[in-house]
């Protein structure tokens, strides 16, 4: 698998996945304002895809075919899922997969997703070997810690230790919420 963020102009532009906001055509509009080297789709889950199909996510992985470099970002807590959904997004086109394993917001926390991989790394280093089935490069992007910051040493140490692409870190805890 070869790993395009190595590759990347120094230093790199990114257009960050932003919930309800980075779809295809944001994406568009954003290309012709400042031409990112890197864009990110919105969170997709992967459960409710494999439960339901591209319906189930509505126009959240749509591309076009001139979008390069992108990367899917997906989210959830079922291995079978997450793989499914991977390699999906690779016969789509996709140039990677970046996990959610930051996100706050309760309803991805009741399925385990999000940041409630904070307090489960087994899961998620499971969720990690799935999406690299895909044969993508697979990144994560998370938070310090679940309830405190210091809590920064084990997950990041872990993480590290699955052999990601690259990893985001959001400089604060899923109890801090976006109070920061």
């Amino acid at each position: 698998m070869s790993n395009f963020w190595r590759d990347l102009p120094k230093p790199f532009f990114v257009l960050a996945p932003m919930e309800a906001v980075t779809d295809v055509v944001f994406r568009h509009v954003i290309r012709q304002a400042g031409r990112p080297d890197v864009y990110f789709t919105e969170f997709t889950n992967a459960t409710g895809w494999f439960r339901a199909g591209d319906k189930a996510i509505g126009g959240r992985l749509v591309k076009t075919d001139d979008e390069s470099l992108i990367i899917a970002q997906l989210w959830g807590s079922d291995p079978e899922a997450m793989a499914a959904l991977s390699k999906h997004c690779a016969d789509l086109g996709y140039d990677g997969i970046d996990i959610n394993m930051g996100c706050p917001d309760q309803s991805a926390i009741k399925g385990g997703g999000g940041a409630d991989m904070i307090r489960h790394p087994e899961r998620a280093g499971a969720i990690i070997a799935a999406a690299k089935e895909s044969g993508l490069p697979v990144s994560v992007k998370t938070r310090l810690g679940y309830t405190y910051v210091d809590e920064w040493r084990d997950w990041l140490a872990f993480l590290l230790q699955q052999d990601i692409a690259a990893l985001t870190i959001h400089l604060r805890t899923k109890k801090e919420m976006s109070k920061v």
